[in-house]
């Protein structure tokens, strides 16, 4: 059997990935806003917890050595929206209240 040379040409090398691209600021900063608004003092322990994560890893997101994976930016943006509606929730809850 021969084997056919793949269409259009030689294929492209891939270049390696680089295993740790710093995380933008604006990343960072979002991360660090997050974590303030949804724990506030001792965010990064919290934050850990709750994404099921290591200490050093929520760390390495700070730093921007590692990119903060968007299952775990997709939770954290589930937290605040939660954290929002309960608020709203009570702020209506207190405008019915006879008081």
């Amino acid at each position: 059997m021969h084997e056919h040379p793949p269409r259009g040409g030689a294929s492209p090398q891939r270049r390696p990935t680089p295993k740790h691209k710093p995380a933008n600021k604006s990343e960072r900063q979002w991360l660090e806003e997050t974590g303030q608004f949804l724990y506030g003092y001792g965010w990064v322990e919290a934050m850990a917890r709750d994404l099921m994560v290591s200490l050093p890893t929520v760390k390495r997101w700070i730093a921007g050595k590692a990119h903060l994976p968007g299952p775990a930016k997709a939770a954290l943006n589930c937290f605040v929206n939660a954290r929002r509606l309960a608020a709203a929730r009570a702020e209506l809850l207190k405008q019915r209240s006879p008081l």
